[in-house]
């Protein structure tokens, strides 16, 4: 019994982790965003098999929840400029899976594209959050459902 509370709380103090990596955020930074002075950060979830596809994704902007995608679904949310950490993860309670996320200095006025991808099962899934262009994540998008104004109605 003693074993199985110790791995309940691995997991979740696992869940809560987020594995970040510093990148040029400049370097894929599209002109222009949605609100003038601000900048825009737009996340989609590509996942098209593997393990977790029944799941949604939290969507977090330094460590704060501001939505979810799920398959085939994209949000996006204005934020001030400077420096931020974008991450996704698995809700903890249903996956050990650290959030991925992605640190740079976002500035006004410009739009940042993340796609989340997750392939493979159950023993072999891998997990990634990318930056990409603007072409590439303007096209990740043509198709996808736009979670943002569900999101907001469901607060």
């Amino acid at each position: 019994m003693k074993r199985v509370a110790f791995i309940a709380v691995a997991v979740v103090a696992l869940g809560g982790c987020t594995e970040t990596v510093k990148y040029d955020a400049h370097r894929y930074a599209g002109a222009g965003s949605e609100k003038a002075g601000m900048a825009t950060v737009v996340v989609a979830q590509n996942q098209t098999d593997g393990f977790g596809t029944g799941w949604w994704q939290n969507v977090n902007i330094d460590r704060k929840k501001v939505g979810d995608i799920r398959r085939g679904t994209y949000l996006h949310v204005n934020i001030a400029p400077g420096h931020h950490i974008v991450d996704v993860a698995y809700p903890a309670m249903m996956m050990a899976t650290p959030a991925l996320g992605l640190e740079g200095d976002f500035e006004a006025d410009r739009t940042y594209y993340f796609v989340w991808d997750s392939s493979g099962g159950a023993m072999s899934e891998m997990i990634q959050l990318r930056a990409v262009s603007p072409a590439v994540g303007r096209a990740s998008i043509a198709g996808m459902t736009d979670r943002t104004k569900v999101v907001k109605s469901e607060r």
